[in-house]
């Protein structure tokens, strides 16, 4: 069963990227498309009405399919009848192109999204990372200080009378005994 797509329909989507390709160029040159079931997907023409109108063969699968695409490509490019396009085909390809390039923002819009997330992540990643150094240095600060802490109360009690005879911290009883006081 086959089915004929003027250049302004919507023609079915290929499975090759590189055939979409040379299809949305050949469409939006004004050509048509006489779709097929099977191996050979289609027949692009530029003039159908033509006696003898450029056209080529588009296959779904086999090797060589993108040099085919390519090769398309120069065909639809070289074709002595584009010149005749008439205005909807011009109109055709321009909305066709519009799209395109809407699509290209769209994409530069998200990668430009993405860039902003990735520096907000960096400069998140770079705080952290400075506020856990300052934290391991305080903490070592703080280890130090206490280190300090500890030798400076020994000392004290080692000084005080019958200090050393008591022990670094002395117990509860002992502490009015160094002042003193009777418990």
């Amino acid at each position: 069963m086959s089915r004929c797509y003027q250049p302004h329909e919507e023609w079915p989507r290929h499975s090759k990227a590189w055939w979409r390709e040379s299809l949305n160029l050949a469409r939006a040159a004004g050509w048509h498309l006489k779709s097929f079931t099977g191996h050979a997907w289609g027949r692009i023409m530029c003039d159908p009405a033509l006696d003898e109108s450029c056209s080529f063969l588009v296959l779904s699968t086999g090797n060589g399919g993108e040099d085919a695409a390519h090769d398309a490509r120069k065909r639809i490019e070289r074709c002595p009848h584009i010149a005749a396009a008439t205005s909807h085909q011009i109109l055709v390809r321009a909305a066709m192109l519009l799209e395109q390039a809407d699509g290209l923002m769209d994409a530069a819009d998200a990668c430009l999204t993405a860039e902003d997330r990735a520096c907000e992540a960096e400069e998140l990643w770079s705080c952290a990372s400075s506020a856990a150094a300052e934290a391991e240095q305080l903490l070592e600060q703080a280890v130090r200080a206490d280190e300090q802490a500890s030798a400076l109360l020994a000392e004290a009690y080692e000084a005080l009378p019958l200090g050393s005879e008591l022990g670094c911290p002395p117990k509860a009883g002992q502490v009015e005994l160094l002042v003193g006081l009777d418990p």
